[in-house]
């Protein structure tokens, strides 16, 4: 009899549970559910987190690696970066400069390797007035100021080409009170250019220029005309030259 009372009582404790199991199922769904959503919404912010740690590194290797970065930003807050490539602009590239070898026209070799005696220039004057004379006279410039190579001859006033070359002469001459003044440039004994100054009323002067081919010894001086011969001096009439050329 006891045991048969033991044996309903056990019974009604099983359906107990069994009507009680759904409940606890229930709290089970339930827990699991409030668990996601407290993990759902504490992702959004890691998901920050991730993208801003994310962000950095990115940004300090695209700054390494020259790459330009863009970021996207999505209606629920989360931001993406899309990197695009971008190619550094190519600098010129500085070749080595070579010093630069000027040659000389004639004989194609280096400037620096011509001797030294190929250089020539001169410039004179005249410290005092000279005139009138009777005849045509060559003319002496007393004052030389610069006379490279020595082609100018102090004693004689006559330029002597050392070598062949093409040259470059100047001559300038004055003239005061009304007096008149000329003079010739001459290459060899030729005249090659006159040179006339006539001081109408106080005060003049003149000048000309010639480019002459010379060889090796031939001479070119001036002189002066007897028909205007008061030249004033003090370093108002002048005379020069120089090699533009060697070799002809």
């Amino acid at each position: 009899m006891k045991s048969s009372v033991a044996t309903a009582s056990a019974g009604r404790g099983v359906d107990r549970l069994r009507q009680h199991r759904p409940s606890l199922l229930t709290v089970l769904f339930l827990f699991l559910f409030l668990f996601t959503m407290a993990a759902e919404s504490r992702s959004p912010r890691r998901n920050r987190n991730r993208v801003k740690m994310r962000n950095a590194q990115t940004a300090t290797e695209r700054e390494q690696d020259g790459v330009c970065e863009l970021e996207v930003t999505c209606s629920g807050g989360q931001r993406f970066p899309v990197s695009l490539p971008v190619k550094k602009a190519k600098l010129p590239v500085e070749k080595p400069t070579r010093s630069t070898v000027v040659k000389d026209t004639a004989t194609e070799r280096p400037v620096d390797a011509i001797n030294t005696s190929h250089r020539v220039a001169f410039f004179a004057g005249l410290s005092k007035n000279v005139g009138p004379v009777s005849s045509n006279s060559d003319l002496v410039f007393d004052k030389i100021i610069t006379n490279v190579g020595d082609a100018l001859s102090q004693e004689s006033g006559r330029f002597t080409a050392p070598h062949d070359g093409t040259y470059v002469f100047s001559v300038t001459i004055a003239a005061q009170g009304k007096q008149r003044a000329a003079v010739e440039l001459s290459l060899n004994g030729r005249m090659v250019a006159t040179i006339w100054a006539e001081s109408i009323p106080f005060w003049a002067s003149a000048s000309n220029t010639a480019i002459l081919n010379l060889q090796k010894g031939d001479q070119v001086w001036l002189i002066l005309l007897s028909r205007a011969s008061f030249l004033h001096g003090y370093m108002y009439s002048t005379f020069s030259g120089h090699c533009l050329y060697y070799g002809v």
